[in-house]
């Protein structure tokens, strides 16, 4: 009877820990409640019995809703699913259970209204929340930090097609590969976040005065399809510094440009919020839909470095039609950048509703850490943009 007794209680015990399974897979979309709390919607993910991390094993997900919780801080103790052991099954070590993953949506804010603290001392908890999340860290890593896939920046090829003077063209066309590439991606951006497969040639000249100083540019034709990317390559030349020679040279200069693998943000100069509006909800949902795509580019970093951890700041525009046509990192510095490309990558795809009034830009900061992940301590702190809004009388 005892014998019988013991191994009910054991039948139970595993219903028990299947059942807490189970809800950990019950599929997302548990929205928060209009009491105001720290973050808008908090998931944490767990593999089980994987070693960690594990991209392959089986996945475990939840969304939980942290309405008047206190703001997440340090990670806590590993929360793998559970799995009942048998007789030959051995106690799993810290290293052979992977860690939670831990994603918050903080509050989403359009383009330059993000809340401002009250008081002098809220403003310095939320600096320094702020600065802390939106840098992250990597920790320890195995090895290098893989690169970005691909070529994510225009390509762009500099020739000198003739110098007439003691400078030789070799010498002029090294440095300005190594120094004037970067002005034609930055002159590219003005028009490729409008035109996404502008490309094109542009021919100029220039004097190289015997201090080796750039004068005159002038651009001599270009089939790019707008005049002020042209433009703007060829005056940047005066910025070129060459080599100091006994005369004056004369060098007529070909530059080169097409689109990289990933589409070119727009310059920070042109950025305007717009007139357009939506409800913080139908920010968040859009997001929230894609969190599956977000943690697994997220997942695949901590192969190499599993204590990563850091906000990205999800910058978006949608047109007046509801077309969401830009997604890009804005404010933000997460640590790792081929994990920060693949999600970008995926928030292409994220789906908006039309926003009242016109084109909207809008900010949905994301934040990724996981159990093994160490935040300094003002990471602790509750920042202004993670608090959800007061709830409006009647809600």
């Amino acid at each position: 009877m005892a014998r019988r007794r013991s191994t009910v209680h054991a039948c139970a015990a595993a219903l028990g820990l299947v059942a807490l399974a189970v809800e950990g897979c019950a599929p997302v979309g548990a929205r928060p409640g209009p009491t105001p709390g720290p973050v808008a919607t908090e998931r944490t993910t767990a593999v089980a019995g994987a070693s960690a991390p594990a991209a392959t094993a089986a996945v475990a997900a939840a969304s939980v809703p942290t309405a008047g919780a206190s703001a997440p801080s340090a990670p806590s103790a590993p929360t793998a699913a559970a799995s009942v052991p048998n007789a030959t099954d051995h106690a799993p070590s810290a290293r052979e259970i992977a860690p939670a993953i831990h994603i918050a949506l903080d509050r989403p804010y359009k383009l330059g209204a993000l809340p401002e603290p009250k008081t002098s001392e809220a403003y310095r908890i939320d600096i320094l929340w702020r600065r802390a999340w939106n840098s992250g860290g990597t920790g320890v890593v195995a090895g290098e930090l893989p690169p970005p896939e691909g070529h994510p920046d225009p390509r762009v090829v500099i020739s000198v097609v003739a110098a007439r003077g003691p400078l030789e063209a070799a010498l002029v066309e090294r440095v300005a590969r190594r120094n004037h590439w970067i002005h034609v991606v930055r002159c590219h951006a003005l028009g490729s976040y409008k035109d996404a497969l502008l490309h094109g040639e542009t021919r100029a000249h220039f004097t190289v005065t015997p201090s080796g100083t750039v004068t005159r540019p002038t651009l001599d034709g270009s089939d790019l399809a707008q005049p002020e990317v042209a433009a703007c390559m060829v005056a940047r030349l005066e910025r070129l510094v060459l080599p100091a020679a006994r005369a004056a040279t004369r060098v007529e200069l070909s530059m080169k440009v097409w689109p990289g693998d990933d589409p070119t943000p727009p310059p920070e100069d042109v950025l305007e919020p717009g007139p357009g509006a939506l409800d913080e909800a139908a920010m968040l949902a859009g997001v929230e839909a894609g969190l599956p795509a977000l943690e697994a580019c997220y997942r695949a970093g901590l192969g190499y470095a599993p204590e990563l951890w850091g906000r990205l700041l999800l910058r978006f525009h949608v047109a007046r039609d509801g077309v969401a046509d830009e997604a890009f990192e804005g404010g933000s510095r997460f640590p790792d950048a081929r994990v920060k490309q693949c999600m970008l990558r995926a928030a292409r795809s994220f789906v908006f509703p039309a926003p009242r009034g016109g084109e909207l830009r809008f900010v949905v900061p994301v934040r990724f850490w996981t159990d093994r992940s160490a935040p300094p301590p003002e990471a602790a702190g509750v920042g202004l943009s993670a608090r959800r809004p007061a709830a409006s009388p009647g809600e």
